[in-house]
């Protein structure tokens, strides 16, 4: 066992290589599993796991004592203040290890994510690397998706994936605070994660972006590590046909943003090209939106939800392509217009 010599003594902390810094707040249940994938982690590494107690009222602490009594490499610290990022740090203050990796109460992990981070820091990247992997959907409950969400309307649910190539982030494209590791040396040089950020905190969200711009604008860089990949468990109301076309339709608008700077993305069929060609094919995609949506709610088919998730991407894209970020009366005028028809197509879908 790694952290243990063959008496079952533990070893000093000292030698400890990886800290894993897992922040919890009265999520009992989901933290067992997390704590199971975490000690039947398959890496020669010597690793410990540094569970941050955030001011929980349900039976957390006792779920943490239970199993660090199993477990020697499971040890508790408390952060009393709520706060995600305040827990973070409370979490990095404690780490031993050279290398600290972040994760959430609410994932399962693979059995090689350890050994990913491990071997993708031991490849010569500088101290002043950020990497993070996949974040892939799963049910809340461990069991099978709602009907209408066949695998083509997953990228509509809360994920992070960049492909399977690991390579360095561009300026658009960040990583997930669930699944992120740094050498420590990144945070004795620019600091802890903002405690203004964060669930719990005065912005709710984001701390894990304000830190990678944070690493950018000092030089560093982030790193995409495809093989340290998490399974994030998805809150059914997520999973509802109405929010999933509303996620299509606003990753139609930052693809259109993404492709007009240069960057790659997978577009959803064919696309207009250009702002008269956006302008041209509008009026026949919004009121394709409008079929879509009612014949879903006639028949509650996944292939016809899949076609309105497609077709409300494809809203978005031309919204985008034709108006962008312009203030101007034109573009305010056709966004009020694509923006009311999004919402009467909307009503139509089971909510």
């Amino acid at each position: 066992m790694p952290g243990a010599d063959r008496s079952g003594v533990p070893e000093e902390r000292a030698a400890v290589d990886v800290s894993v810094v897992l922040a919890t707040r009265n999520r009992a249940g989901f933290l067992v599993d997390a704590l199971r994938c975490l000690t039947a982690q398959e890496c020669d590494a010597r690793y410990e796991v540094v569970v941050v107690d955030n001011a929980s009222t349900d039976s957390t602490a006792d779920a943490i004592r239970e199993w660090s009594r199993r477990d020697a490499r499971i040890r508790s610290v408390a952060e009393p203040t709520v706060g995600l990022s305040r827990a973070k740090n409370t979490g990095i203050r404690a780490a031993q290890g050279r290398l600290i990796l972040f994760t959430d109460d609410d994932v399962v992990l693979d059995e090689g994510w350890i050994s990913a981070y491990v071997r993708f820091f031991s490849q010569g990247h500088d101290s002043m690397t950020i990497a993070g992997g996949p974040v892939l959907p799963i049910p809340a409950d461990l069991s099978q998706w709602p009907s209408w969400v066949c695998p083509q309307a997953r990228p509509d649910l809360p994920s992070l994936f960049y492909g399977d190539l690991e390579r360095a982030l561009t300026r658009f494209e960040w990583l997930w605070g669930a699944n992120m590791a740094a050498p420590k040396e990144v945070f004795a040089a620019l600091g802890r994660f903002e405690e203004t950020f964060g669930r719990g905190a005065q912005l709710d969200t984001f701390e894990d972006v304000e830190l990678v711009d944070r690493l950018r604008d000092a030089g560093g860089s982030a790193w995409y590590c495809p093989d340290a990949a998490i399974h994030h468990r998805v809150d059914p109301r997520k999973t509802r046909p109405r929010v999933m076309l509303l996620n299509a339709f606003n990753r139609g608008c930052s693809d259109r943003a993404k492709e007009h700077v240069g960057i790659y993305y997978e577009p959803e069929g064919r696309i207009p090209s250009s702002r008269l060609a956006a302008g041209f094919v509008l009026p026949a995609v919004l009121g394709g939106l409008a079929i879509w949506t009612t014949l879903f709610r006639l028949t509650g088919h996944p292939q016809t939800f899949d076609r309105a998730r497609r077709t409300s991407w494809r809203a978005g894209w031309c919204m985008w392509a034709i108006c962008g970020d312009s203030v101007r009366r034109r573009a305010r005028v056709v966004r009020s217009l694509v923006l009311t028809a999004r919402r009467v197509a909307f009503r139509v879908t089971p909510a």
